[in-house]
């Protein structure tokens, strides 16, 4: 089982991808205030994550983060 990750080790490895795991407008399209089916890498778990136009949160744990629009 793969440890859950915190919410630094989430922000540093964010700013180490050169935006390919930002999570813009463009992701979402059908569904603008969820992304379905993701695994959230804070607790693991596989949610339909809470979208707004600032934050991704998991509603599983309720860990959110910063989006890059």
């Amino acid at each position: 089982m793969t440890k859950a990750m915190t919410k630094m080790q989430y922000e540093a490895q964010a700013a180490s991808c050169n935006n390919l795991c930002d999570i813009t407008d463009t992701v979402v399209s059908e569904e603008p205030t969820l992304m379905m089916c993701v695994t959230c890498p804070f607790c693991k778990a596989l949610v339909n994550a809470t979208l707004t136009t600032t934050t991704i949160s998991c509603p599983a744990c309720q860990v959110s983060v910063n989006r890059v629009n």
